[in-house]
Formats: C-alpha cells, sequence, structure tokens
C-alpha cells in the first residue's frame, strides 16, 4: 500500500501554493518548506533559533529569509484546499494591548470586552 506521510503531503501542498502563487527561487522555496514543516512539528516556542535547532539550517539562514519581502495572501490563496480532502476554516482573532504612555504611535480607545468598559491601549488583529 503506497500511504502518502503527512510531512510529504506539506511538502506538496507548499511547493503547489507557491507556483500558484509567485515565482520564487529554489532556495526560498526549500527555506519555506522547511519553516512550515517545523512550524508544524516544534513543539513551544517558535524562534529562529529553535528552528535552527530542529531545523536543517543555520539560524541566520532563517533570519535572513524572513527579513525578504514576500506576499503571504498571494501564497494562502494558492494553497490547494479543495484538493486536500478536509474541512478549512478562516478564523479572526481581535486581542488588545493596554498602554497608557503617550509615545507609543496608533494608540486609541478600544472597546474591552472583558472588561466591559473602553480602554486606552492597541489593538491586535490575528488572522488565521
Amino acid at each position: 500500500m503506497n500511504k502518502i506521510q503527512p510531512l510529504d503531503q506539506v511538502r506538496t501542498i507548499v511547493a503547489s501554493a507557491l507556483n500558484r502563487a509567485a515565482k520564487v527561487r529554489k532556495n526560498f522555496e526549500s527555506f519555506l518548506t522547511e519553516t512550515m514543516i517545523l512550524i508544524l512539528t516544534i513543539y513551544g516556542r517558535l524562534s529562529c533559533l529553535s528552528m535552527a535547532r530542529y531545523g536543517g539550517s543555520c539560524e541566520s539562514r532563517f533570519r535572513q529569509n524572513f527579513k525578504r519581502e514576500f506576499y503571504w495572501c498571494a501564497f494562502n490563496s494558492g494553497m490547494p484546499l479543495e484538493e486536500a480532502g478536509h474541512r478549512c476554516a478562516i478564523a479572526l482573532d481581535h486581542s488588545f494591548l493596554c498602554k497608557s504612555d503617550g509615545k507609543t504611535p496608533g494608540l486609541v480607545r478600544y472597546w474591552s470586552g472583558c472588561a466591559g468598559t473602553v480602554k486606552r491601549g492597541l489593538e491586535i488583529l490575528g488572522f488565521t
């Protein structure tokens, strides 16, 4: 029986999404594939140091490639979700950081649902 291993499936999904989304160099494609696999397999906090520890590349490769410009929206829209055969969901999460100093840029008042009042701070939006 020819079973596809889950990490091999991640490699094929990332490669097909990159082919659909944008032209990238081969070394960036291998970097992105390795990064996606490490994100799925490392337990705990993710950093360039921990990815270098558990991955096959050095820490500077992760730092340099994360500094490069990359269009994540085109990559995510190029994901072959209909071929995966699984249900997919998109999640949106609002978070709030309380800030009291006047030197932080973008500081405004937001409704805090936990406190039930308006607070001064920064709003963070997480999109998954």
